[in-house]
């Protein structure tokens, strides 16, 4: 008896729901037969999969252009909503957040040079330039806030070099081959002369100017003139230390950093924020010591910069 009347109320209950139990017998068909589908498409390039290459690609483009790769995955999630990009697309992502200008200016010998040099613009710039809604701003506020907490961007920890590039540049107004490289310093409290070493005590020559203010740790760091970064490492004198190669045989030296933001190879336009002031290596504390080096030798680097000085 009793299995009579579960039968009863089986057939009952498909009489009454027999549509719906019809749709979902469909449905689940048709998930079967489109899986393949797709994974077919996808072999053959006809939908897009994304890859461990992807990250790769924004790297890459980062270390090429100097633009933060954060700042570049941001905006592609942003605005073209998670979907994966090609290297090219990337590239072509990268170039709002910069352009170039060309500039003139009278180098040593009273001769008018032009150089090419690369502006980066601000988060801020490239959505009004791109035209941002408010809700893609208001993602874009949550996306960099997020990294801010520690989603991404400068390392927290003062003595540690990042490989992460700000994509800051800061100019003086007045135009010059080599320029001030600390904007919020204009003091300096060493200059390029013989010296007894507070460090040893030995009298030997100080091969630069260091520049200081008092709470100085954490301040900017610019490229005194554009180059190619040749050293970008620790060592025991210099501790986070940077030398660019500039044209014209010229170097520029930074030592004592707390942060280095460019890495070995890099090209970096003049201005360029490529460190943070720290106290590491051979320091008494918190400065910026700062040298010229002229084929091969060093020079008093106060009369390449002291008309830049802000």
């Amino acid at each position: 008896m009793a299995k009579v009347t579960l039968v009863i109320q089986a057939v009952s209950l498909l009489r009454k729901h027999w549509r719906k139990i019809l749709v979902a017998i469909v449905a689940i068909f048709g998930l079967l037969a489109l899986i393949p589908t797709v994974i077919i498409m996808g072999l053959f390039g006809l939908i897009p999969i994304p890859s461990d290459d992807v990250q790769a690609h924004y790297q890459q483009v980062a270390s090429q252009t100097g633009v933060k790769k954060e700042y570049l995955i941001y905006f592609d999630t942003v605005r073209y909503h998670n979907e994966p990009r090609t290297l090219s697309q990337i590239e072509a992502t990268s170039k709002k957040f910069y352009r170039e200008e060309k500039r003139t200016y009278r180098d040593e010998d009273g001769k008018t040079e032009t150089e090419i040099v690369i502006v980066y613009l601000s988060m801020e710039e490239v959505m009004t330039n791109e035209g941002f809604t408010q809700e893609e701003r208001d993602h874009m506020e949550m996306l960099l806030k997020l990294g801010q907490d520690g989603g991404g961007g400068t390392p927290t920890d003062p003595d540690t070099p990042s490989e992460e590039g700000t994509g800051e540049i800061l100019l003086p107004v007045k135009n010059s081959p080599f320029i001030w490289p600390t904007p919020q310093i204009n003091n300096w409290t060493d200059t390029f002369r013989k010296r007894i070493n507070p460090q040893t005590g030995k009298k030997e020559f100080h091969k630069g100017v260091d520049l200081a203010s008092g709470n100085d740790k954490g301040k900017k760091i610019v490229a005194a003139r554009a180059g190619k970064i040749i050293h970008a490492d620790y060592d025991d004198k210099c501790g986070n230390g940077i030398i660019i190669q500039h044209d014209k045989g010229y170097q520029t030296k930074y030592c004592h950093a707390s942060k280095l933001y460019v890495k070995k190879g890099q090209e970096v336009p003049q201005g360029y924020v490529i460190a943070a002031v720290g106290s590491t290596g051979n320091s008494t504390g918190p400065h910026l010591h700062f040298g010229i080096i002229e084929k091969g030798k060093y020079v008093n680097p106060l009369p390449f910069i002291i008309d830049t000085k802000p």
